[in-house]
């Protein structure tokens, strides 16, 4: 499907690489963008959370902690607007409605 678009595309918004999403780093752009991509995955696009987990190297149970902090910046925007932008941006590029 579009897991390896969605990660692609998230990468280059972070400027980061695919392997930095998927690797051990803990700062917190690498972090973000976990969160971004679990967000697109399970709240807009419908995936499981041990779908997201496996796509970026994490449990189940990290795809659910970055999905609620996700959905706590998209209630509240002012807490991360770079990861705002960047899930309105991916949403819209994928028909997808964010909320």
């Amino acid at each position: 499907m579009r897991t390896n678009q969605i990660i692609s595309d998230v990468a280059d918004l972070y400027g980061i690489t695919q392997d930095d999403i998927t690797s051990r780093k803990r700062q917190r752009k690498y972090a973000d963008a976990r969160a971004v991509i679990c967000y697109i995955m399970c709240a807009l696009d419908g995936r499981t959370f041990s779908e997201a987990g496996r796509t970026i190297h994490r449990t189940h149970a990290s795809a659910i902690y970055f999905v609620s902090r996700a959905t706590w910046w998209m209630q509240y925007p002012f807490l991360n607007q770079r990861a705002v932008a960047a899930i309105k941006e991916l949403s819209k590029r994928y028909n997808y409605t964010a909320s």
